[in-house]
């Protein structure tokens, strides 16, 4: 073995150094992310310098952050010197996007937590009131039962759309009636995280914070079942009706069961709560 060649480290050697094992040493090579110093002619063995190990670090770090190999070339040049700053500065904007995503994700599992004890809550009281946090919805004008197969192709549809439009959708959907000036629309209604609203958008909109009497339904029609809140119905103002299927810990795919619930105002809430308790 050649003066140069006892310099070198064996491919097991730098494997145990670089903590990358030696079937991914040999991936790398292939893909040309890191190719070996030297390879001897007759034993076809690997050898790799000590400074390699700063390359197979950055792969260790690349790789972490999930970036795609093909993107680690940019890092190092031909001389392998290596551009810690560019390097760094892409890990961050990673990570920041990762924390995003977390953070979305973590939203978007707490409301759902959140929801859920609700929603076993009415499936024991079949009728209650709850005061509950303002809801942006994208909707699409729809007259027809959740239960039908044009409501779930319609989702799909509303979901792709609104990803299309850059928004995130959330986990509640369903109908919504809005009363307003003795007209009524009927929509199909998809929750969204939180979103900036700089942009209107013709299909987007707020519910505002609100009381709702919610009370449990065997099935989907939205415009038979608003008929429980007729009495409410009657006084002169704007209401929000919603229909969703109620997703609980006793809930069966088989039977769905639905919500409905309709806006009050605080006195309304009040009264009715106590007719609730009696």
């Amino acid at each position: 073995m050649s003066f140069e060649k006892r310099k070198l480290l064996s491919i097991g050697e730098f494997s145990s150094l670089s903590g990358i094992n030696i079937k991914k040493l040999r991936y790398y090579d292939r893909i040309g992310i890191l190719k070996p110093a030297y390879i001897d002619e007759e034993t076809n063995y690997r050898y790799y310098t000590f400074v390699q190990k700063y390359i197979a670090e950055i792969i260790i770090f690349c790789s972490e952050l999930d970036i795609p190999f093909k993107n680690i070339g940019r890092f190092i040049d031909k001389n392998n010197n290596i551009n810690y700053e560019e390097i760094a500065s892409y890990g961050k904007k990673l990570a920041l996007n990762k924390i995003k995503i977390i953070k979305s994700n973590l939203y978007f599992i707490e409301a759902m937590e959140k929801d859920l004890k609700r929603c076993n809550d009415l499936y024991f009281k079949k009728q209650a009131i709850y005061k509950m946090n303002k809801k942006i919805c994208y909707v699409i004008p729809f007259n027809k039962k959740q239960t039908s197969v044009e409501f779930h192709v319609k989702i799909q549809q509303t979901i792709q759309k609104i990803e299309k439009e850059g928004y995130t959708p959330s986990y509640e959907f369903g109908l919504i009636s809005l009363f307003k000036n003795n007209e009524v629309n009927t929509y199909l209604f998809i929750d969204l995280e939180n979103i900036n609203l700089e942009k209107k958008n013709k299909n987007i909109i707020i519910l505002p914070e609100s009381y709702y009497y919610c009370i449990l339904c065997d099935y989907s029609d939205i415009k038979t079942n608003v008929k429980v809140y007729d009495n409410l119905l009657k006084i002169n103002k704007d209401r929000i009706i919603i229909e969703s299927e109620l997703y609980s810990d006793y809930s069966k795919i088989t039977s769905p069961i639905f919500e409905l619930r309709c806006s009050l105002n605080e006195n309304e809430a009040a009264e009715i709560l106590k007719k609730i308790a009696n």
